[in-house]
């Protein structure tokens, strides 16, 4: 039985089909990234509450040498700040580029999958521009899709992607972060 016959008889819809696919491995992609990113926040808070419960056993109650006390908190301190501040927002920093990274994957996705599906001349790859805003201007100019650039969710992406190049091209330092 040929394939196209296979789909008649069993009445596969092969566009339905392969929008479900990109839909699922999406969802799928963006929840391992949801389980990682709670795995880690939790192992993390474990280790400054281990780190504290450290400090308070070699503090004990507080009749130490003041030279010795002092050594203690800057060594505790120096750990905390590790954990938190390179640690915890070098953590932080790849979460949200790699969930920018996956939007924009799964945009691009969803483009290619519309020029092959709809036959057109124009791919995405024939656009100028990146990310997102590439996508957004294929959908609208080449599918021809009501783009609903108004929406939330089409705002909060916008002010995701200034956070991500903040973070990629600045370190994630606002001062030096370039403005659109």
């Amino acid at each position: 039985m040929k394939a196209k016959e296979f789909r008649k008889k069993f009445k596969i819809d092969r566009e339905k089909m392969i929008q479900d696919i990109i839909k699922r491995r999406t969802e799928h992609e963006f929840e391992d990234v949801r389980q990682y990113y709670e795995e880690l926040e939790s192992k993390f808070a474990r280790d400054k509450s281990r780190l504290s419960k450290k400090y308070d056993e070699k503090a004990g109650n507080g009749k130490l040498d003041p030279e010795i006390q002092y050594q203690l908190d800057e060594y505790f301190s120096e750990k905390h700040h590790i954990i938190e501040s390179i640690f915890l927002k070098t953590f932080r920093y790849s979460t949200i580029v790699t969930i920018y990274s996956l939007l924009e994957i799964s945009l691009n996705d969803l483009c290619r999958y519309l020029c092959n599906s709809k036959k057109l001349y124009l791919s995405l790859e024939d656009l100028r521009g990146d990310g997102t805003e590439r996508a957004k201007l294929y959908l609208t100019k080449a599918c021809l899709i009501d783009f609903p650039e108004s929406s939330n969710e089409w705002n909060e992406i916008l002010k995701l992607n200034k956070i991500r190049n903040c973070i990629v091209h600045a370190q994630g330092d606002i001062l030096n972060a370039k403005s659109p």
